[in-house]
């Protein structure tokens, strides 16, 4: 990550920012063995975290492709993501004018463009229906695991 006025967005977008918080449902089987369950339960969360990752990557294109007008490639193969221990962090890879773009760079206060809203967006929407999409894919696979243990 370089040291752009953008970098800021690199902190506030993790996508580790959401609480996961599992609830037994009573009629799932009980898990036998917690030491057997604890490496499938840590591979599923890795999984996952990777998911919205990618997901948030799809989601900043798309919303790229709808707000820019004159898009640059480059910007766009600039925006990945990366692990920083158990986060997942998404990132312009501190693009000088990547805060401008966003509406966050100092340029945005004294002229008349207030930038794109496209990390709002992405961010809204792996916080709802896009995140949620990611756990209903993903849950069945981790209980279909935890049964067998």
């Amino acid at each position: 990550m370089g040291t752009g006025p953008s970098e800021a967005w690199a902190v506030d977008v993790p996508v580790s920012l959401f609480e996961l918080s599992v609830d037994l449902d009573p009629h799932l089987p009980p898990v036998l063995d917690p030491k057997a369950a604890e490496p499938i339960i840590d591979r599923w969360v890795e999984s996952t975290l990777d998911s919205f990752a990618k997901d948030g990557i799809s989601e900043l294109h798309f919303w790229m492709d709808v707000f820019f007008r004159h898009p640059t490639p480059y910007y766009e193969t600039q925006v990945t993501w990366d692990r920083v221990g158990r986060d997942r962090v998404i990132h312009d890879r501190g693009i000088v004018y990547g805060g401008w773009l966003a509406g966050t760079g100092s340029r945005n206060r004294t002229t008349r463009f207030k930038g794109y809203s496209h990390w709002r967006r992405a961010v809204q929407h792996l916080d709802g229906d896009g995140g949620q999409a990611i756990l209903d894919r993903t849950v069945p696979d981790l209980v279909d695991r935890l049964e067998g243990v």
